[in-house]
């Protein structure tokens, strides 16, 4: 009765394996299709004004160059070159419209955002570490996917 059982689960398994499988191949296609424009070049202190304009007006918070860290100034930096400078928005958007399979849409963001973070780095060096430290942060989601 047990091996009955244990044949019964494993090919359950094997059938959600595959669906699994298959909606990651699905996301990762969707995330291809979505251009990734450059990322506009901008003087560093320009950079850091829009930034904290953005963060002070979406939050309502008065935050200033001096009354807050480096880290959290480049954090700044990326979210508003993210979110303000790319079509991020845009593409999440399309991608919950585009997706029937909650992984397929979780997969398609993941790497979506992964190559936005990418070509950030590449055109703020000194923002790779912050951009690294959100593919981390993204990278623990993709693992329980």
């Amino acid at each position: 009765m047990r091996a009955k059982r244990d044949h019964g689960f494993r090919q359950l398994k094997r059938k959600q394996d595959k669906k699994v499988n298959q909606a990651i191949r699905v996301g990762e296609k969707i995330a291809k299709t979505k251009q990734i424009a450059k990322v506009p070049e901008m003087e560093v202190d320009e950079l850091i004004r829009l930034a904290i304009l953005q963060h002070n007006t979406t939050h309502c918070t008065s935050v200033t160059k001096e009354n807050v860290t480096l880290r959290f100034l480049y954090k700044l930096c990326v979210n508003y070159l993210r979110h303000e400078c790319t079509k991020y928005d845009d593409h999440i958007r399309d991608i919950e419209n585009e997706t029937f399979s909650r992984t397929a849409e979780a997969v398609a963001i993941i790497k979506m955002r992964r190559r936005i973070l990418r070509k950030i780095a590449d055109t703020y060096p000194f923002l790779e570490e912050e951009c690294d430290s959100q593919i981390r942060q993204y990278v623990v989601q993709e693992t329980y996917i």
